[in-house]
């Protein structure tokens, strides 16, 4: 429930908001606000005109990338069909996203963690350090503690399953969009929400033999386990073949792990990549 007043907003929707009020124009004509949840989940924005005693919707922007075309489509019809929701661009590998993204500078971006060619996580990253504002929600099949970590890691607001009800895919957006924050329920369980940001509860997540990675470490890994080369995964990670070469053996040491396949089984049971 949102009311509106002359001088602002008092808004009780599932979690205490606090209003952040912004003026707009000269004092008594009207007042915008923009919503700051204290606990940042399933919040809506809106933008509040007291003058006229209504409220507007703010239009969401959303891109959506993964490279199953049906999925694709049928998460672009279902947030189309909301007045606050606009779809600015499909893509159906990461590489894309990040143009796209570049192109039509997106609110929200929709990742698919599994795509060919550049890593999402890697995707997620390049996208935020050219449009800080943009906000980001992983898609998967694999919901394991080390693709959370991933993805947090790499600056995600929001991650949901791909068995997610379309409804929730909505709510996400929106809650992002907002500046919130959004985890499907068995997700939300396993986390820690407060001032310092989102992160997996240490009590659940036991140490594991991805710790002794380093980020580039992983990066080599989860491409490894993809069949690229050598040369092919050092052009996407803009570094030297033989720079390539010295991760792989470090992760090879490291995992006492010493072929290709091996390497790609524990990419795939530990949540590093999908099959």
């Amino acid at each position: 429930m949102v009311v509106a007043t002359r001088d602002g907003v008092i808004c009780r929707r599932r979690v205490q908001i606090s209003p952040v009020l912004n003026g707009l124009g000269p004092p008594g004509l009207y007042t915008a606000c923009d919503l700051e949840a204290v606990v940042v989940l399933r919040l809506e924005r809106r933008v509040c005109e007291p003058a006229v005693g209504r409220l507007v919707e703010r239009t969401i922007s959303v891109l959506i990338a993964d490279d199953h075309p049906i999925i694709r489509s049928t998460v672009e019809r279902r947030l189309v069909r909301e007045p606050d929701l606009r779809v600015v661009a499909l893509a159906g590998t990461a590489g894309e996203a990040v143009d796209r993204a570049i192109q039509t500078s997106p609110d929200v971006v929709l990742l698919d963690v599994a795509m060919p060619g550049l890593a999402a996580f890697d995707a997620a990253r390049t996208i935020l350090s050219r449009l800080p504002e943009a906000k980001l929600i992983f898609l998967t099949g694999h919901t394991g503690d080390e693709t959370i970590d991933e993805s947090l890691r790499a600056g995600a607001s929001g991650f949901l399953g791909k068995d997610s009800d379309p409804d929730d895919i909505v709510a996400a957006v929106r809650a992002v969009g907002a500046g919130g924050t959004w985890f499907s329920p068995e997700i939300e369980a396993r986390l820690v929400v407060d001032r310092s940001g989102v992160r997996l509860r240490e009590s659940l997540r036991e140490p594991g033999p991805l710790d002794a990675l380093t980020t580039r470490e992983r990066q080599v890994v989860r491409y490894l386990s993809q069949g690229l080369s050598k040369r092919e995964i050092a052009g996407l990670m803009h570094v030297s073949v033989k720079t390539v070469d010295n991760h792989a053996t470090s992760v090879m040491t490291k995992l006492d792990i010493h072929d290709r396949v091996a390497l790609a089984r524990f990419a795939f049971r530990h949540g590093i990549a999908e099959p």
